[in-house]
C-alpha cells in the first residue's frame, strides 16, 4: 500500500516518538525518503504526498512527535512555501529543511531558494544533502569557511549539517572517493 492510503502507515510516527521517549533519545525520521516532500508535478515513488491533505498531514505529525528529528528533503527549495505557514514564526526544533546538491552547478542553482527560505523562517534548521555526489562541490565558493564560523554565507545563514554518499542500484553512476574526502574537509575546516 502506498504511503498515505494506509492508516497504520500514520500511527508508525506516533509509536517512534514513544519509542524514542522511553529511551531517552530523540530519533530520527528521514520523511519520504522515497519522494520529495516538496513536489508539486505529480506522484512520487512512494505514494501521493505531493498531494496538499497528505503533506498537511505530514507537517501535523511534527508537533505531535517531540522526540522525533523530522528530515524533510527536497530538490524543489523554491517550493518552501509550501512548508506550515505557522513554521514562519516558529520554526519546529524538532525539524531540519534540506535540499540535494549532486555537484557544484546544483548547489549554485538551489542555493538561492533555500536561502530565501532561511530569511523568511526564523530559526530553521538546514542540512545539505550532496547524495547522489556526482561531482566535486566547492562549499567556499557558496559559503565561506573560516575557523569555528561554521559553513555560512555572508550573512551569517548556514549549514546545520552536511550529508554525503554514492549513488546505488544496477545503473549507479560513479563517485569519486575524493570530492567525499574533500566534503569532509572542508566540513572539518569548518
Amino acid at each position: 500500500a502506498r504511503f498515505g492510503h494506509t492508516e497504520s502507515y500514520w500511527r508508525h510516527p506516533l509509536r517512534w516518538n514513544a519509542e524514542a521517549s522511553a529511551a531517552g533519545r530523540i530519533a530520527r525520521v528521514f520523511c519520504g525518503s522515497l519522494c520529495d516532500i516538496l513536489d508539486d508535478h505529480g506522484p512520487s515513488h512512494s505514494g501521493d504526498l505531493y498531494l496538499p491533505e497528505l503533506r498537511e498531514r505530514v507537517f501535523r505529525l511534527v508537533p505531535q512527535t517531540p522526540n522525533l528529528m523530522w528530515l524533510f528533503l527536497t530538490k524543489r527549495p523554491e517550493n518552501w512555501h509550501m512548508l506550515p505557514s505557522e513554521w514562519r514564526e516558529a520554526w519546529p526544533k524538532n525539524a531540519m529543511f534540506g535540499f540535494t546538491a549532486e555537484n557544484q552547478e546544483w548547489l549554485e542553482k538551489r542555493r538561492h531558494h533555500w536561502l530565501k527560505a532561511s530569511r523568511e523562517i526564523f530559526g530553521m534548521q538546514l542540512f545539505l544533502s550532496c547524495e547522489p555526489l556526482l561531482g566535486p562541490i566547492d562549499i567556499d565558493k557558496c559559503y565561506r569557511i573560516h575557523d569555528g564560523d561554521g559553513l555560512c554565507d555572508h550573512e551569517g545563514i548556514g549549514i546545520d549539517w552536511l550529508i554525503c554518499g554514492g549513488e546505488s542500484g544496477h545503473h549507479a553512476r560513479p563517485m569519486h572517493p575524493d570530492w567525499a574526502r574533500s566534503l569532509r574537509d572542508q566540513c572539518k575546516s569548518a
